[in-house]
């Protein structure tokens, strides 16, 4: 039927009565298909079909209408869960923690963190059991939050993160309920608190002294605080035109100063390099 309008080769579908032939239809489709056939209507008198836009009175296409089709269905993505899953992990990377911690995160949400269980699972070693306290199990959730070592670290810091089965769950279950529960400030906070304990768990597995939990959690907020402090100086637009930057020794910037009227004291016989030199720092002359 390639070729012929879709008009011509429906008309073999109904009978003389306009009635759908029902014999015809078991013939080339199934039960489900027939069902819907079946349900459309036809009229009582042969036509051409024609082209209806349902989404307006008129049925016939307008930017409005097409535009509050086009508005109606975002919304109900919005509202869908795969579109609640992209939320979830746009909040996640947003977290004003360092790189290598957010890896650190992922890696933990998605259970790939090399815990005595995963290493076992993956035949690299003989041993599920903790290298720690020894338990039989040592998945993510029991290196991070059930084990002795861990469980002093979580005391100290006073955070709320011990939940039924903790030990037995995945690390995105873990960290939904984290998530949950905790606001963004204080969800950093424990996902550094997580990295120095997993950090420290493996100095000690491979031969390191341990450290005491006040070390471990006071090293985490001092690292946060640092992290978040170098940040916020990183805010863009705060330049000041004069003045020495407080992180910058004054002398480097005299000396720099200095280059710049060496490299003018004679303009005719300055090399390519020195007005260059000149162009760049004139500003700083400036600001001294």
């Amino acid at each position: 039927m390639e070729g012929i309008p879709f008009s011509r080769w429906l008309i073999n579908y109904i009978t003389n009565d306009r009635q759908w032939d029902l014999r015809i239809l078991e013939d080339h489709f199934g039960n489900i298909d027939i069902e819907r056939i079946l349900s459309i209507p036809l009229a009582l008198t042969p036509r051409e079909d024609t082209l209806i836009w349902r989404h307006s009175d008129t049925g016939c296409y307008t930017v409005k209408s097409g535009y509050h089709l086009a508005a109606s269905l975002e919304s109900m993505e919005a509202d869908s869960p795969s579109s609640s899953n992209r939320q979830w992990w746009n909040r996640f990377w947003s977290l004003k923690l360092t790189k290598k911690v957010k890896i650190f995160a992922w890696r933990f949400i998605n259970d790939s963190l090399p815990t005595a269980a995963d290493l076992m699972h993956r035949k690299i070693s003989t041993s599920s059991a903790c290298s720690l306290c020894l338990c039989a199990w040592e998945c993510v959730g029991h290196a991070l939050f059930c084990c002795t070592r861990a469980k002093a670290v979580w005391k100290i810091s006073k955070c709320q993160v011990l939940m039924p089965n903790i030990g037995n769950l995945k690390g995105y279950d873990i960290f939904s309920y984290l998530a949950t529960v905790n606001k963004d400030a204080d969800l950093e906070r424990i996902i550094c608190i997580m990295w120095c304990i997993w950090s420290e768990r493996n100095k000690e597995i491979h031969g390191s002294k341990p450290k005491v939990a006040e070390v471990i959690c006071s090293y985490s907020d001092s690292y946060l605080a640092q992290y978040r402090k170098a940040t916020a100086a990183a805010i863009p637009g705060t330049y000041t035109p004069r003045g020495e930057p407080s992180h910058v020794d004054s002398s480097c910037w005299r000396g720099l100063a200095h280059i710049s009227l060496v490299c003018t004291r004679s303009p005719t016989e300055s090399s390519p390099l020195c007005t260059a030199l000149h162009s760049l720092l004139s500003p700083l002359v400036l600001a001294l």
